[in-house]
């Protein structure tokens, strides 16, 4: 069955905001940020459903306070988006690999610190064609700072990046990992799809094997259009539906956010379950475990 996995990249607008303390903040991309879940959270609230927000800790350094009270209180799912997002697969990183702990830990600290409760999922920024795969030291470090999801495979190949190298929630086991769980996002980057500048989209597919869309969304309708053609694609196929949104894009090119009103008006019209990732990982955990039960039984 198709489904919708909730989540959003919980930042600013990292070309305009150094997360590094000690830096500069720009209070107009923290406004921005803020009202952008204040008005998400609102919509959720409306559609009586709750989201993952993959949160980057140093936001709770500046605006802990406000980002609780739009979060905590409302009992939405806090997930870890790094420190200061830094990119922590081993493609994009010249830093050390204490480094990458280290931007995982204090956003694991900070996010417990504000919420009394310690992340168990991190959304890597930046996103992966191939998640950790192959990279035993990235997967350590994750798996040692109590990391037992990871959203990080959600890039395609070059002709079609809506689609990941893997659909299906995976484990990590041949890399030695076999209960830290991959849950790969479907659905194109929200900053992809709505650029921030002229000129930054190619002609492209919505969909594998779709026609060619000439230029990005100009209006909210034109954006609930090419979100639609998303959404029908992967009912087809039953896929999820877990792009990688954030809510200071969507609300620079909508402050109503309408698309998410939309989502989830279909997810409601269309009978698809809308999961948050803990929810998610907490179900797949359980039917693995299932599986292995009833295989054991059989032998």
């Amino acid at each position: 069955m198709a489904e919708i996995w909730l989540g959003f990249d919980t930042e600013s607008d990292v070309t305009q905001w150094s997360y590094e303390p000690g830096l500069p903040i720009s209070g107009h991309v923290l406004d921005e940020s803020l009202a952008a879940v204040a008005r998400l959270t609102e919509i959720l609230r409306e559609h009586q459903t709750a989201a993952t927000f993959f949160l980057v800790g140093r936001l709770l350094e500046v605006a802990g306070s406000e980002y609780y009270d739009l979060l905590g209180e409302q009992g939405h799912d806090v997930q870890c988006h790094t420190y200061s997002h830094h990119l922590i697969h081993e493609r994009d990183m010249a830093d050390s690999v204490e480094v990458a702990a280290g931007s995982v830990r204090r956003g694991l600290d900070l996010i417990e610190e504000w919420f009394g409760v310690r992340p168990v999922g991190l959304c890597a920024p930046g996103g992966s064609p191939t998640g950790f795969r192959g990279q035993p030291e990235r997967l350590k470090l994750v798996w040692d700072e109590g990391i037992r999801f990871l959203k990080s495979d959600n890039l395609g190949s070059p002709a079609s990046p809506m689609l990941p190298s893997r659909i299906e929630p995976y484990t990590y086991a041949d890399d030695g990992y076999p209960d830290l769980w991959e849950l790969p996002g479907v659905g194109w980057h929200c900053t992809m799809t709505l650029p921030r500048a002229p000129g930054e989209w190619p002609p492209r597919q919505i969909v594998p094997d779709g026609p060619l869309c000439p230029m990005p969304p100009r209006t909210p309708e034109e954006h609930i259009a090419h979100v639609t053609a998303e959404l029908d694609y992967v009912r087809e196929h039953d896929h999820q539906f877990s792009p990688s949104w954030h809510p200071w894009s969507l609300y620079r090119f909508d402050p109503g956010l309408t698309i998410v009103d939309f989502l989830l008006t279909y997810a409601r019209d269309h009978q698809m379950p809308v999961y948050t990732y803990q929810r998610k990982y907490e179900e797949v955990v359980a039917a693995a475990r299932s599986s292995e039960r009833g295989a054991s039984h059989d032998r």
